[in-house]
């Protein structure tokens, strides 16, 4: 066998290992942790599947939009302004998408969907930017939730409600604009009180099983 026939059937072979190798990444990823299939397609609640069993719907999970016109925007200042000569603090808390809480957890496929969690943390934070250009009182759930990784998680795995983690760093990032916003309340201290253990039905882990 000549040196020149060797060396194409080396470079034959490794060709072929590099492209094994590339399959059995892909398979990898598409492996689900529970046999998920085709829940990107689900007419009801189409989702997939994150990293250690968490799930995102489409929408509004994958939403990087922020809806908010300049007129609404200029509407909840009128209301904070109105509300605060009568001595009202308007907090204005918007709520992250589990996406945006949960970026780490976020499949490679988020960005077959178009899903940038850069893009759409900026998204976000130009309307915290904007609010506070009103003079509204803007808590910023996004960062008090990130804060939370990894020793919890602020969503449920499977459900896109807020977990009792979530929940909590929700209420301290109010509670942290209401004691900036109104010093004269100091001395009234904040306390988040558990009150005991609920089982509640997921209807969205329901309709994907």
């Amino acid at each position: 066998m000549s040196l020149r026939t060797r060396t194409l059937r080396s470079v034959v072979a490794a060709a072929f290992c590099a492209l094994l190798a590339q399959a059995t990444d892909a398979n990898a990823q598409l492996r689900s942790a529970y046999g998920c299939e085709g829940l990107e397609d689900a007419p009801r609640v189409a989702s997939i599947e994150g990293r250690g069993g968490v799930f995102f719907r489409l929408r509004p999970d994958l939403q990087m939009t922020q809806p908010f016109s300049d007129e609404v925007v200029e509407d909840l200042g009128k209301l904070s302004r109105a509300l605060a000569g009568r001595g009202t603090l308007l907090v204005y808390a918007p709520m992250p998408t589990k996406a945006l809480a949960m970026p780490q957890d976020l499949p490679a496929e988020a960005a077959d969907y178009g899903y940038d969690p850069l893009i759409a943390a900026t998204v976000y934070e130009e309307l915290m930017g904007r609010l506070r250009d009103a003079n509204v009182a803007t808590a910023d759930l996004r960062t008090a939730m990130r804060a939370l990784w990894p020793q919890a998680q602020p969503f449920f795995r499977a459900d896109p409600r807020m977990s009792p983690d979530g929940a909590r760093a929700a209420a301290r990032a109010v509670a942290g604009i209401v004691r900036d916003r109104m010093p004269t309340a100091g001395g009234t201290r904040y306390a988040s009180v558990s009150t005991g253990r609920v089982e509640l039905a997921s209807q969205h882990r329901t309709l994907m099983q």
